[in-house]
């Protein structure tokens, strides 16, 4: 920390307003990592609907080491999207069963793309994914293979239980033919 005023500087960043709120928010481990590393530097956020310009003040090494990791997130940041699928509400709860362990081996598979179910009384089939923009269509087809699968094993238990109620007319005429049999 610099206790010289005169050898304070300050610089700007350009950083898109959209991605203010993930930096100061989810990120503020980040940010407090980022303060720690470059000799706790002041880095200030405009207000909301202020612009794209991030302050860094402090020593001039400091801020040029800051500038350059929060243009660096910067860069990251711009490959994140938010994608919405559907999933109809009957196959949630195979996502979400078991402390949403297939959520969890999902997402640690594609490098952790958030997977976001809707509550359970919402009724809503509205699944948000969000994640490097690689990532995100991976997520979103395995999540379809996953329910596909889940279609064919439920299609196969319902024809199992078809093939046994439609058996049930045969079951019964054989019945009816013994009890003919011991009458006579």
């Amino acid at each position: 920390m610099i206790t010289d005023i005169g050898k304070v500087i300050e610089e700007h960043v350009e950083i898109n307003e959209k991605n203010h709120g993930t930096l100061v928010v989810k990120q503020k481990e980040c940010i407090h990592e980022l303060k720690n590393e470059c000799g706790y530097v002041k880095i200030e956020f405009p207000n909301l609907g202020a612009g794209d310009r991030i302050v860094i003040s402090d020593s001039k090494a400091n801020v040029a080491l800051s500038k350059q990791r929060l243009s660096d997130h910067a860069k990251v940041l711009k490959n994140i999207i938010e994608v919405t699928m559907n999933v109809p509400p009957k196959y949630h709860d195979h996502f979400v069963a078991h402390h949403s362990e297939v959520i969890n081996q999902i997402s640690g598979k594609h490098n952790g793309v958030t997977i976001k179910f809707p509550q359970a009384s919402s009724n809503s089939s509205q699944v948000l994914i969000k994640g490097h923009k690689d990532y995100v269509e991976k997520v979103k087809n395995e999540i379809n293979n996953i329910i596909i699968d889940l279609r064919r094993s439920s299609g196969a238990v319902d024809a199992m239980h078809r093939g046994l109620r439609d058996l049930g007319p045969s079951i019964q005429k054989k019945t009816n033919m013994k009890k003919n049999r011991s009458l006579h």
